[in-house]
């Protein structure tokens, strides 16, 4: 996954001093991509999460500010499974790959 390099367009005007890119961390194993974004005091219903055209937008408002993200997300991510959960100003989004995506383990045979 790679960052975009513009920020994702709000559906409020805004200034470039009320908004910021949160932090993130993006992790790779061999199920999934997961993405940490630190959103303090964004509540659920002031967040948004979307994936279209193989872009991950993250969005969320709180008091007048603005976080927001975008990142390139490779093919053979199973799209329909995407999970995202906002605990203690954290976001975690859960991007399984596609079985074709994972590790298959192949059999060793003797003889």
């Amino acid at each position: 996954m790679t960052e975009t390099t513009n920020p994702a367009p709000s559906e409020t005007a805004c200034t470039p001093a009320s908004w910021s890119a949160p932090a993130v961390d993006i992790y790779e194993n061999d199920q999934e991509f997961l993405v940490r974004a630190d959103i303090p005091g964004v509540q659920k219903d002031a967040m948004r999460v979307t994936l279209a055209g193989g872009e991950l937008r993250i969005f969320g408002t709180t008091h007048g500010h603005e976080y927001r993200r975008r990142f390139d997300v490779p093919e053979g991510i199973d799209a329909d499974t995407i999970e995202a959960g906002l605990e203690h100003g954290v976001l975690t989004v859960h991007l399984p790959k596609t079985p074709e995506q994972q590790p298959r383990q192949i059999p060793v045979t003797v003889g």
